[in-house]
């Protein structure tokens, strides 16, 4: 492809373009969740911030734009149309809640359509012309637009883009943040193209430069030998840990599985530090073959000894099965856990905000922090140390989601070795554990509330803290206990409530949290002015993050898990949207509550997003009629739904006086819960 069909476009005059823009029918529709609207904004956000070396704001590439020129002279999307739509939802947005503070008047038209999708096109043609989100709903409208649209103006309310900063963010968008529209040739075989689209090979990931410079390093070692094994190392260890998918068991071969996680074990974790890792790995004989050129296969065997093994393929289809890679699934990918291990390994003052958990300054941190250190040879030793030492405590001690028997939920397990022909996954804690009142579930239930409050990846500094604990409590011969660890989450639990989101003024910052000294005075207010030093942090609009219900959702599920089926068979799942029991704009003739009550905690909840959107409009009566079904299964969405759907049939009515009387009894239950701080 030649240059002159590449073409950089700022934000802004690509959606002010006079082009027509065509998203055709073989394109999927519309998918980007929360989770892809906040990283973009995030991202752009990010690099407001730098500047280059005259002060000025440095130019965002935000991705690519390919596209295909068609006769009539529209332009045929063929990759990128997600963050097209995203940032014409955006521009939508802005231009009817936030005309006041950004000036849209120069966005006078939308140039994106759907191919043979009247729905879609006319639903992004209705936002673009100011009508009400909640007035497209139904089969007439594509849902999935309408809750992009929706989630916009909630990611850039909980990233507190309001005013100038508003404003400020986006100047820089529009202005100074591009998107690179490729434009393919005119006889390019369309087919053809999307084939080589779908087969091309990755481009060079930012973890495998990391990996390149930390081999870079060990390369510095003088000893030949020394060097060797460390650069083996280096590349055993992360090679088994870039499957996070996998149990890092299975990065090992049996005998080398016996001797780093617990002979006729598994679970144990037996290196102590980077040269008793180098001891366990390597035998003399091994050491011997690979000195002499042989070549390994990354799993510590020589190329004569894979020859030799009659039982190579009978025994890889056996380990590939049980190393249960289909099975689970983790809650974090591979170059941000990297960020979790650094920020362990160089622990900062706990006045800073230690490593960043945004991947997309993984090289800069480990150029920073490790490669560019007066002695990186012994940082990097330590951090492939750190490295295995994390992967195992992840795969033990934190939740993954795991499919099994047609099904999916929340799992806590281990793997552990019985015998050469049995090895299974069981209950971290409790091997016979079944069912929804032990520790191994009480533990998993909080994990899963953590991690379902918290969509972007950047931003899991509780997964940071939970590790930072297990990383430091655990050592060879002294292993994690079920009571202490809970202990420990439930104290990180109430510090990101107590401490951060309902703190008085400004809140601790989560380095604070989670590497400063507990033992110094909490920061909330007295017990004398707590519930009223809250107040204005609970009001719709104004709750930091979702994790103040889904905490108290675990404290509703812990008290009355054993004596209610329904409380009992809860689980947490990924609801991101604050309901109004007692809706904000209600259908013709139905009366709205009193403003101080309609936006009190007493009358918000968490439920899915989809939900939402299909019932904000509905009185609570329909709305509980709605949640039924479900009920009858034992499942609902959220324990505090649960409990205000209760209280309404017992009063038969949902007013000021029921949320009142419903928002006491919640306050109690946190206040009870803070004061174990």
């Amino acid at each position: 492809m030649c240059d002159a069909g590449v073409r950089p476009f700022p934000v802004r005059v690509l959606l002010e373009d006079s082009a027509r823009y065509l998203v055709p029918m073989y394109q999927r529709n519309y998918a980007w969740g929360e989770g892809e609207i906040t990283q973009l904004l995030q991202d752009v956000r990010d690099y407001q911030a730098k500047r280059n070396s005259e002060g000025k704001h440095q130019t965002y590439y935000i991705g690519t734009l390919v596209v295909f020129a068609r006769a009539d002279g529209s332009f045929e999307v063929i990759d990128g149309q997600q963050r097209f739509t995203t940032l014409t939802l955006l521009a939508s947005w802005l231009k009817l809640h936030r005309d006041n503070v950004v000036d849209m008047s120069w966005y006078r038209a939308i140039n994106l359509s759907f191919e043979s999708r009247p729905l879609s096109s006319q639903t992004l043609e209705r936002l673009w012309q100011g009508v009400a989100s909640h007035d497209l709903r139904g089969s007439s409208f594509n849902e999935d637009l309408v809750n992009g649209f929706e989630l916009i103006g909630k990611a850039l309310n909980e990233l507190c883009l309001n005013g100038d900063e508003l404003k400020n963010f986006c100047d820089y968008l529009f202005q100074h943040v591009q998107v690179s529209r490729i434009e393919v040739p005119k006889d390019t075989d369309l087919n053809h193209f999307f084939e080589a689209m779908n087969n091309r090979g990755e481009q060079l990931e930012k973890h495998e430069v990391v990996k390149a410079r930390l081999m870079e390093a060990l390369n510095r070692i003088p000893e030949e030998k020394a060097r060797r094994q460390s650069i083996n190392v280096l590349t055993r260890v992360w090679d088994a840990c870039a499957n996070m998918e996998r149990y890092i068991q299975y990065g090992f071969t049996p005998d080398e599985r016996h001797r780093l996680f617990g002979q006729n074990d598994w679970g144990q974790f037996v290196a102590r530090d980077f040269g008793h890792l180098l001891e366990l790995l390597f035998s003399t004989e091994s050491e011997d073959k690979i000195g002499d050129g042989f070549i390994s296969d990354g799993q510590g065997r020589t190329l004569l000894a894979i020859l030799q093994d009659d039982e190579l393929d009978v025994v890889k289809s056996v380990e590939e099965e049980s190393a249960g890679s289909e099975r689970f699934n983790s809650v974090i990918n591979f170059s941000n856990f990297l960020l979790h291990v650094l920020r362990l390994v160089s622990r900062d003052p706990e006045n800073t905000e230690g490593v960043p958990l945004d991947d997309k300054q993984l090289i800069d941190q480990f150029e920073l922090r490790v490669i560019k250190h007066s002695n990186p040879i012994e940082l990097v030793q330590r951090f492939i140390y750190g490295l295995l030492k994390s992967k195992y405590l992840l795969d033990q001690f934190i939740i993954k989601r795991e499919f099994t028997n047609g099904k999916d939920g929340w799992s806590l397990k281990r793997l552990h070795w019985y015998s050469k022909e049995s090895v299974s996954y069981i209950n971290t804690f409790d091997e016979n554990e079944d069912g929804f009142s032990g520790i191994n579930r009480q533990i998993l239930m909080l994990l899963s509330a953590f991690h379902v409050s918290v969509p972007t990846l950047s931003y899991k500094h509780w997964l940071n803290g939970a590790l930072r604990y297990l990383f430091d409590s655990y050592n060879p011969g002294q292993p994690v206990e079920a009571r202490t660890y809970l202990d420990y989450l439930e104290s990180q639990a109430r510090r990101f409530v107590f401490q951060r989101f309902l703190a008085p003024g400004k809140g601790l910052s989560y380095y604070q949290m989670l590497y400063g000294d507990h033992s110094q005075v909490p920061h909330t207010a007295t017990d004398d002015n707590w519930l009223e030093a809250i107040t204005s942090k609970l009001c719709f609009g104004c709750i930091e993050n979702n994790f103040v219900f889904n905490f108290l959702d675990y404290l509703l599920w812990v008290k009355n898990r054993d004596g209610d089926k329904v409380i009992g068979h809860f689980e947490f799942t990924f609801r991101s949207s604050v309901e109004h029991f007692s809706p904000q704009h209600p259908m013709d003739g139905y009366v709205v509550v009193g403003e101080h009550e309609l936006n009190s905690f007493g009358n918000l909840c968490l439920i899915s997003h989809s939900k939402n959107s299909r019932l904000s409009n509905f009185q609570p009566q329909q709305k509980s009629e709605h949640f039924e079904a479900s009920l009858a299964n034992n499942q609902i969405d959220s324990l505090k739904l649960l409990l205000m759907i209760r209280l309404m049939k017992e009063k038969g009515r949902w007013r000021e006086k029921e949320i009142s009387t419903h928002q006491e009894k919640m306050l109690e239950i946190l206040d009870e819960s803070r004061r174990c701080l």
